[in-house]
């Protein structure tokens, strides 16, 4: 088990969607870690971990702890994949940069998908996800989601009850 993270260096082929040819695939590695860390980035801890989805009771312990220590007490699931309607257009949809006035956390249930996390103006990260992956993106930092070359993810993503998803 092994987290990827990726710097993205290229500036214009992330900011401007008109240089991108494909914002799916990876572009440089610069880290791998093992289970269960903080991966801290110029100011920016992010918190990832390794859940074992095949150990349901653990997984539903591990999972109540964790929406009990960040105060959420809703969730949903987000379902993406190349075969749904307007596909395209939600990939578009969710690379648009946004940040929350409280910390993000997604649990990946199937499939694959990248994080991007602005660590300064216009200089981002990518981490990798895959099935049994939880990240916690912190208040108040931008980030968008893509799906790799699999297209799809299935994701759930936990949120204060008053707060609404997008």
């Amino acid at each position: 088990m092994h987290i990827s993270l990726y710097f993205l260096h290229d500036k214009r082929k992330i900011t401007h969607r008109s240089w991108i040819l494909d914002y799916r695939i990876r572009i440089f590695c610069i880290f791998y870690g093992k289970m269960n860390c903080f991966i801290h980035w110029k100011n920016v801890t992010l918190i990832f971990s390794k859940v074992d989805i095949d150990d349901r009771n653990a997984m539903k312990k591990r999972i109540s702890r964790i929406k009990a220590e960040r105060k959420m007490s809703a969730s949903d699931v987000l379902t993406l994949h190349e075969n749904m309607n307007n596909f395209e257009r939600k990939l578009e949809q969710f690379y648009e940069p946004v940040a929350k006035n409280v910390d993000s956390i997604f649990f990946i249930m199937d499939g694959s998908a990248y994080y991007d996390i602005e660590v300064d103006e216009d200089e981002w990260i990518r981490i990798n996800v895959e099935r049994g992956d939880l990240i916690i993106i912190p208040r108040g930092r931008n980030y968008r989601f893509t799906l790799t070359t699999q297209n799809k993810v299935v994701v759930e993503r936990f949120f204060d009850a008053d707060t609404q998803q997008g």
